[in-house]
């Protein structure tokens, strides 16, 4: 009866009695980083004052690995052995004090002499969190010709680029201590990188479209082709952000766009993708554009979109025509003209 019952069987166990001891917590205090932990009956109220570093580690020190060894790929997107080796823990900024204190301190310490893997992890971060701090990139240039780039992995390096593209901080000279690495290692490379580095340069100001578009059909597109089946082809929101990435860009690359225009396509729930809209505008662009390849030959698809637009209903709010969505005026004036059957065949849909 004992192994059958599912009933607990600790009530008189010192486990629980330690459960039941926990009444109020302590603030523990490690080199600036502070956290509550559990107080037990018995143990001083005071602060805490941590020196064994190594066992109060995960508590009170935010780490990461250094692992860039790579397990095969996941939904469209590069899985590590451990973890990501640009990862910070954001979800737990109140007790780490967030990537600004790392920032703070090495500011504070003047520290700047540190590895290039370092400098794109602080940098990287930065960026993901919105905070731009020009002095940062300056006194990191002055130190990056003696810096270590040994340990400095194409991810690594991609984080480099990021910061720099959407940062727009730092001098577009220094750039090549990040870029170069990245383009030697370029076969370590993902598709969502890709993607992520055409983001984050659409919001750069100081480099020209040119940069990263010649980028793009000189380094990148091999990348996309090779991975395209594992990748690209049975994900969605890839094929978007490519899409996005290089209409944006202006890189009107034939082979690139065939595989884009194919696959969108070829889906049978067409009228009921997000980014249909989308869709419809760049289609659209490259079949009245005479600059692309694609020039009059995209007839059959745009009309495809557009019927997928009526049907949906989304046309109530996007003019089709114009290529833009209504005005809080111009709706009024379109549902005030139309009857009640109208109102609710458009309620329907």
């Amino acid at each position: 009866f004992f192994f059958s019952s599912r009933r607990r069987h600790t009530s008189s166990a010192s486990v629980s009695w330690a459960r039941r001891c926990v009444q109020e917590t302590v603030l523990v205090v490690y080199k600036g980083l502070a956290r509550k932990l559990p107080l037990f009956i018995g143990l001083p109220s005071a602060n805490i004052q941590l020196s064994d570093r190594k066992k109060y580690r995960e508590v009170c020190y935010p780490s990461h690995y250094n692992e860039f060894r790579r397990t095969p790929v996941l939904r469209g997107k590069p899985k590590y052995a451990f973890i990501d080796p640009l990862h910070f823990d954001f979800k737990h900024e109140g007790a780490t004090g967030g990537i600004e204190l790392y920032k703070n301190r090495i500011k504070d310490s003047q520290e700047y002499d540190i590895p290039l893997k370092m400098m794109a992890y602080v940098l990287y971060n930065c960026a993901l969190k919105g905070i731009y701090d020009p002095e940062l990139f300056e006194a990191f240039e002055e130190h990056m010709p003696m810096a270590s780039s040994k340990t400095l992995t194409p991810r690594m390096a991609f984080g480099g680029v990021y910061a720099y593209y959407k940062s727009n901080c730092g001098s577009i000279e220094k750039l090549k201590y990040f870029l170069e690495p990245l383009l030697r290692g370029i076969d370590e490379v993902h598709v969502t990188e890709i993607n992520d580095l055409g983001e984050a340069f659409l919001v750069n100001t100081q480099l020209p479209k040119s940069h990263f578009r010649n980028l793009l059909e000189a380094y990148y597109k091999p990348i996309i082709l090779k991975n395209w089946n594992a990748e690209v082809k049975h994900f969605q929101g890839n094929i978007h952000r490519l899409a996005l990435n290089f209409f944006k860009c202006e890189s009107y690359d034939e082979q690139i766009w065939t595989k884009i225009i194919i696959e969108v396509m070829r889906r049978k729930s067409l009228a009921n993708d997000r980014s249909l809209i989308d869709y419809y505008e760049m289609f659209t662009s490259l079949h009245t554009n005479p600059a692309t390849p694609f020039n009059q030959k995209l007839a059959y698809q745009t009309y495809k979109l557009k019927k997928a637009l009526t049907q949906t209903g989304k046309d109530w709010q996007y003019d089709t025509d114009k290529m833009k969505y209504l005005t809080h005026e111009e709706l009024v004036n379109k549902f005030s003209k139309l009857t009640y059957e109208q109102c609710v065949a458009l309620h329907n849909i």
